[in-house]
């Protein structure tokens, strides 16, 4: 089914695919590049045996470079212009325009100026400035879309101008506590009493890699004076695994007995369950009673 009516005119179609791009028709139309060809296939019409010439599907941004393709070509082998300009100006990456051009059968290996050395250059000092801010939110990667180059690109730029040592080249540098970029106050995994809430205490003999303990156990050991031994295990009387203050806190002194404390406090929770449950059925017994004598309505 051909759903504009311009595309349902066969002889029509003929003419304008023989002389225009199957894009410009489209274009012209108002419809999709696949309207077209859905309504050559209807019409039967073979575009190749029609224009004797075998029609390539483009990109848009081949579309869009066309028209200077000759000149594009000529620039980049001359070393007028490198591909971080051209991909400017046409608002596409760096890689979009490198593609176009190795379609196009472009040596990629005579510019004169390799890496887009030049334009990195003419912003040396407004790159440098971010780069200092690499801590607080300008990574490489960040910084190679903004110039439209490839993340290798910058990297080898930087360290060619000694900012950036050769050993930091394969990593990224973050600072570490109160000079973290998402530091957020040195606490963590606080939800709803569901989850334990680590503090950050990058001192302590029993910190993880991070730098982290759990904030009840700093809790209880600020109450008792020493440190807990690893057998040693801070139980929440109340369940609630972010609730650290230290009313709440009991230390028990291995995993038997805290597990053997939560079976019986579980087991006394269900008995509790059992009889609310039943004096929730004795009440609405006592209720319909009540109703069926005309005491209550």
């Amino acid at each position: 089914m051909i759903k504009y009516q311009q595309l349902q005119d066969r002889e029509w179609l003929i003419s304008e695919v023989t002389s225009k791009p199957l894009r410009q028709v489209a274009k012209e139309i108002g419809c999709s590049y696949s309207a077209v060809v859905c309504a050559l296939r209807v019409h039967k019409i073979n575009v190749v045996a029609l224009t004797k010439t075998r029609r390539v599907r483009r990109s848009l941004l081949e579309e869009q470079m066309l028209p200077e393709k000759d000149k594009i070509i000529l620039d980049y082998i001359s070393g007028d212009r490198v591909i971080s300009e051209i991909s400017i100006k046409y608002g596409v990456t760096y890689f979009g325009v490198r593609k176009i051009l190795k379609k196009w059968g472009v040596d990629m290996t005579t510019q004169k100026h390799p890496r887009s050395l030049r334009i990195l250059e003419s912003s040396k000092e407004d790159i440098l400035k971010k780069f200092k801010a690499f801590r607080v939110g300008y990574s490489l990667a960040s910084l190679a879309t903004t110039y439209h180059v490839s993340y290798k690109t910058m990297r080898d730029t930087l360290i060619k101008w000694g900012v950036m040592p050769h050993t930091l080249q394969h990593r990224r540098v973050y600072g570490k506590g109160e000079e973290a970029c998402n530091w957020k106050g040195g606490f963590y995994g606080a939800g709803k009493g569901q989850k334990y809430v680590y503090k950050y205490a990058n001192n302590h003999p029993n910190a993880t890699k991070d730098g982290y303990v759990m904030e009840h156990r700093l809790v209880m050991e600020k109450h008792i004076g020493r440190y807990l031994t690893k057998e040693e295990i801070v139980h929440h009387r109340d369940g609630r695994k972010d609730n650290n203050v230290i009313e709440n806190l009991e230390l028990v002194s291995d995993q038997g007995s805290h597990t053997r404390e939560h079976f019986e406090r579980s087991h006394i929770t269900e008995q509790a369950e059992l009889e609310v449950q039943q004096l929730r059925e004795e009440l609405e017994k006592a209720k319909q009673l009540l109703k069926e004598n005309g005491i209550i309505s």
